[in-house]
C-alpha cells in the first residue's frame, strides 16, 4: 500500500467574514414573529394584518412594542426604519388576514358568477398572499397557478375580471402611508 504524503502549505492568519448583520436580523425575524404570533390580538398588529398602509403612528406603536417585549431596542429599531422595504418587511412579520383578504375579493368580484375553478383560483390566491403578506400579479401565470391551468390566470378569467383581481392584490401591497 502506498501512502502519499501531503503537504501543508505555510501558516496563514485568515479573516472571517461578520455574518452578524444577515443572521442578526434572521435572529430579530424570528423573534418578533413569534412574538407577533402570540400576541395577535393587539390592535396594531391587527391594523397592519388588515393590509392598511402603515402609518408614523403604526411605526411608533410597533417600536413600542417590540422594545417593551425585549426583542429590539429603539437603536435597532431606526436602523429597521431605514430598509428600502420596511413595509414589505413588517407586512412578513405581522401576516396578512385571510378574511379581510378573501372580502376584499368578494367585493371585487361581487357582480361576477363564478365557477368552482375560478372559486379554487380566487382561493390560492388568496392562500398566496396571506402566507407571504404581498403578491406579484405576475406570479399568476407561474406554478402553482398553472397547475391546473396551463395559462394561469387568464384560462379562467376575463380580462375585466382579472384587472379586478390585480387591483385588489396590489391595494394589498405593504406601504408607507402618505404623509
Amino acid at each position: 500500500m502506498r501512502r502519499s504524503s501531503a503537504r501543508l502549505g505555510e501558516k496563514r492568519e485568515v479573516e472571517l467574514i461578520d455574518l452578524g448583520g444577515a443572521s442578526s436580523l434572521a435572529q430579530f425575524r424570528r423573534k418578533a414573529r413569534a412574538w407577533v404570533e402570540a400576541h395577535a390580538d393587539n390592535l396594531t398588529l391587527v391594523r397592519l394584518r388588515k393590509g392598511k398602509p402603515i402609518t408614523s403612528s403604526d411605526l411608533g406603536e410597533f417600536q413600542v412594542l417590540l422594545v417593551d417585549a425585549g426583542i429590539t431596542n429603539g437603536e435597532q429599531f431606526e436602523q429597521l426604519t431605514k430598509m428600502p422595504d420596511l413595509p414589505v418587511f413588517i407586512r412578513s412579520l405581522v401576516g396578512l388576514d385571510r378574511k379581510e383578504a378573501m372580502n376584499a375579493f368578494n367585493d371585487a368580484l361581487a357582480d361576477c358568477t363564478l365557477s368552482a375553478n375560478q372559486i379554487a383560483f380566487v382561493e390560492l390566491i388568496v392562500e398566496q398572499l396571506t402566507a407571504s403578506g404581498r403578491l406579484n400579479p405576475e406570479l399568476l401565470y407561474e406554478p402553482p397557478f398553472t397547475d391546473k391551468n396551463p395559462n394561469g390566470i387568464s384560462d379562467l378569467f376575463p380580462d375585466n375580471q382579472v384587472e379586478k383581481i390585480v387591483e385588489t392584490i396590489q391595494a394589498f401591497e405593504p406601504h408607507l402611508a402618505a404623509g
